[in-house]
């Protein structure tokens, strides 16, 4: 089992991308019903442990990454037994993890609660101490489904990985309905109904890897070369990791400390546009990601480099296409969702979202470092970039820069850490194997980024508009066109080309058979 076909990966790629709209939909109707439901104080109980637990969250990425690599190398390079050996090993680890994480949350938790429970009126100390027994319970379960969510994926059943993400949604979603008929605290019947689906979420993953994978086997038995591994690999991505998330927090510290509150209120909105377009993107990595794996793990670097190459372009273009228009209808997009909002926020999110273009470039390079396991100098070198966002940005607001200057240097940082990748990512590969990123990616790009912004821009700066909807219905029409245009010319290969137009006359024909039924 090396890879994927194309078409396989299309359909990966669509399943994901049905999974997104669906599982966000529900979220955000889900949280309007906890929020009348519970009320205020209520929902500021249960937030506020769940940004505790949250803090955790560095633990459950670096596991996630470090099961997802070692188990998709070995279908792709071992044998049944080494890939038992592998997943028995990576629950083992995640089980002693979830064990350590528990204890020390337990510790700090209650000292967490006694920090903030001036803030807590005295009735809810007690169902504020349910909620956090049970948001801890339903970490241990959500630590023992990673390695079976990295099965799922690692074998490519993308489909299966998102109708159990919208099952989930759609659980949660109906014990916020069930929750207004059941009597007695609304907090703590929330908080035990949300333990349950952690619970039923774990035995489900189990339960389909067990019927469908019967030659994976849990045993108890720890290999120690696997363990030697898994744990200098978890290790150093931790490293990278933890540095990324340090720059954030810094950041918003110095901002706090330069700045006024709403500065800090700007740089939270603009993470939410930020976050929510990347996990668009991010969907077209998840679905390639398992057959740059595999075809590393196989030995098939030249179809390995294809799909990194091809991954990097489409990841970068979708990202594109979503932002060009947001960047341009910035002011327009924001009074519509906020109607009032911090004037500094419109630089934040369009800066955020040229840096989040950046990084889109090497999510499939990312996945093909993960390969080779040796992430050292990866995460070293790309850590000590994210850190120097800190010192240089303070540096800049010492000189009386204004808020935006952490988000240019963070662009700067993206660009260096690019070529630290494409490096490191040559010198990863054999000798005689030769990765032509810049030429196939970076060049491509490039010149789609610049020619399909080129009629947008002059439309939307030098036409005087009269209605709001209509500059925003105008422009976005004309961005999808123009981008579209450029990367179908520009962006893709002869072969890519034809790929594209053979599905669309697929679809088109079956859509016109449905009609004249």
């Amino acid at each position: 089992m090396v890879s994927s076909s194309p078409n396989q990966i299309a359909r990966n790629t669509l399943a994901l991308y049905v999974r997104t709209f669906i599982v966000l939909a529900v979220n955000l109707y889900a949280s309007r019903v906890v929020l009348a439901t519970l009320g205020i104080d209520d929902f500021g109980i249960y937030t506020l442990i769940g940004q505790f637990v949250a803090m955790f969250s560095i633990v459950t990425v670096t596991l996630t990454i470090a099961s997802q690599r070692f188990i998709t190398y070995e279908l792709g390079a071992g044998t049944v037994e080494s890939t038992n050996r592998v997943f028995s090993t990576s629950l083992n680890v995640h089980i002693i993890a979830a064990v350590s994480v528990f204890i020390l949350c337990e510790l700090l938790g209650m000292v967490y609660i006694d920090d903030f429970a001036r803030n807590i009126p005295p009735e809810r100390l007690e169902a504020t101490h349910w909620v956090l027994q049970c948001s801890l319970v339903a970490l241990v379960f959500q630590f023992l489904s990673i390695p079976y969510t990295s099965l799922v994926i690692a074998y490519e059943k993308m489909s299966v990985f998102a109708s159990l993400s919208v099952f989930e949604a759609l659980m949660k979603l109906g014990a916020v309905l069930i929750l207004p008929l059941l009597s007695g605290d609304s907090l703590k019947i929330y908080a035990v109904l949300m333990l349950c689906s952690s619970v039923i979420m774990r035995l489900t993953y189990g339960l389909y890897c067990r019927l469908q994978f019967p030659e994976i086997r849990y045993s108890r038995h720890m290999d120690s070369k696997t363990l030697r591994e898994f744990s200098s690999f978890l290790g150093w991505n931790l490293l990278g990791t933890g540095s990324q998330i340090a720059s954030n927090q810094g950041i918003n510290l110095l901002m706090n400390l330069f700045f006024a509150l709403s500065i800090n209120a700007a740089r939270g909105l603009a993470y939410q546009i930020e976050n929510a377009v990347s996990n668009f993107t991010r969907n077209v990595a998840i679905a390639i990601n398992p057959s740059i794996v595999k075809n590393y793990a196989a030995g098939h670097f030249t179809d390995m480099i294809s799909l990194v190459n091809k991954g990097a372009r489409f990841c970068y273009f979708l990202y594109f296409a979503i932002s060009l228009p947001l960047i341009l209808l910035t002011p327009q997009v924001l009074h519509i969702w906020l109607n009032d909002y911090p004037f500094e926020l419109i630089t934040f999110v369009r800066l955020a979202l040229v840096n989040c273009m950046i990084q889109s470039l090497t999510y499939t390079m990312d996945t093909f470092i993960y390969a080779t396991g040796k992430i050292k100098w990866y995460q070293i070198l790309t850590g000590i970039c994210q850190l120097l966002i800190l010192p240089f940005s303070w540096i800049s607001y010492r000189m009386g820069q204004p808020a935006a200057a952490c988000y240019n240097i963070a662009i700067l940082a993206s660009i260096l850490i690019t070529i630290i990748k494409i490096q490191i990512a040559q010198k990863a590969l054999p000798r005689g194997s030769f990765f032509n990123f810049t030429r196939d990616v970076i060049l491509r790009v490039v010149l789609v980024s610049v020619l399909a912004s080129f009629f947008p821009v002059i439309i939307y700066r030098y036409i005087s508009w009269t209605s709001e909807s209509g500059i925003i219905i105008i422009v976005t029409l004309l961005c999808l066109i123009s981008t579209g245009w450029t990367i179908y010319e520009l962006g893709l290969h002869n072969d890519e080309r034809t790929l594209l137009l053979n599905k669309i006359n697929y679809y088109f024909n079956r859509i016109r058979k449905i009609i004249t039924r």
